[in-house]
């Protein structure tokens, strides 16, 4: 009866142990399962952070081909603007040079007319000095 009171006891252990075991097996799989909840939630994380750094990726790209775009239509605009500038010059050295030269003609025509309204004036001075010449020899 040792023997059975021993196998008895044996059999006790085990069974405990199977309990312990079947227990830790348990809480096992509550964080196992616990730990697939989490990981399936970073998972999930995971995917809507990539899905929006693509899209960031994307539109960081569409940016660039406005930049590029917008810098060449700043570089032709620069270069008409540059042409326009050149042209302006052009035109306004033209009317400058234009201007000068009617100037000068209307200074030269001035010149001249005034040279014959002098020639004018001395003749009726001088007509005039010859009258009063002529007016007091006949007084006389």
């Amino acid at each position: 009866t040792q023997e059975l009171s021993e196998m008895t006891k044996a059999n006790d252990d085990a069974k405990s142990k199977v309990s312990k075991i079947e227990a830790e097996k348990v809480l096992l799989k509550s964080q196992l399962d616990e730990s697939e909840k989490l990981n399936d939630l970073k998972t999930q994380e995971f995917l809507e952070i990539t899905k929006a750094n693509d899209e960031a990726k994307l539109r960081v790209i569409e940016i660039e081909a406005e930049k590029v775009v917008l810098k060449s239509q700043l570089d032709e605009s620069k270069k008409l603007n540059d042409s326009l500038k050149i042209k302006n010059e052009a035109e306004n050295s033209y009317w400058k040079n234009s201007a000068d030269i009617d100037l000068k003609e209307q200074l030269r025509i001035h010149t001249e007319d005034k040279a014959k309204i002098c020639e004018v004036h001395e003749a009726a001075v001088k007509e005039l000095q010859d009258s009063l010449k002529l007016a007091k020899k006949k007084k006389n």
